[in-house]
């Protein structure tokens, strides 16, 4: 017996063809159709969570809305890259007692913490600041979306 990697495909005949084509199409419609109505309802679901929705337990990023059975949650987060020529020019001017709280060096420089939250950053000079600005990038992600039975908790 073959393996199903030389399995023979079987000979289609133009009758069969025309129908897997418009089952395909059929399917792609459907799915398009779909697409839309789940993005629809994912943005009223965001929205409700954003007019109405409270922090969840132990969570900074997580809004959750309770209906009687289900209760929709939305977690947040954002993407933080470093452009390491910009934060290395903002290392070259910055006084060495704030850009090494502000940046450690691994591989590449890795953000510590914003200056502004450090003892004299706050003060540093604009070309400075500038400088900092274009070597971090902050990016929200979108929120991921959960919907939970409030029947399973304990």
């Amino acid at each position: 017996m073959g393996s199903p990697a030389t399995k023979m495909t079987p000979t289609l005949t133009p009758k069969r063809i025309d129908q897997l084509g418009e089952r395909w199409n059929e399917l792609k419609a459907r799915q398009e159709a779909l697409d839309k109505e789940f993005d629809a309802c994912g943005a009223e679901i965001l929205a409700c969570i954003e007019a109405q929705g409270q922090l969840a337990e132990r969570a900074s990023k997580t809004r959750i809305v309770e209906g009687l059975v289900l209760e929709l949650r939305a977690t947040s987060s954002e993407e933080t890259r470093v452009d390491q020529k910009f934060a290395q020019a903002f290392l070259d001017i910055c006084p060495p007692k704030i850009g090494t709280q502000v940046f450690r060096r691994e591989l590449k420089l890795v953000l510590v913490q914003t200056p502004d939250r450090i003892e004299g950053g706050a003060e540093l000079p604009i070309a400075t600041r500038r400088l900092f600005q274009e070597a971090v990038k902050v990016k929200p992600r979108a929120p991921r979306i959960e919907v939970r039975s409030k029947l399973a908790k304990t």
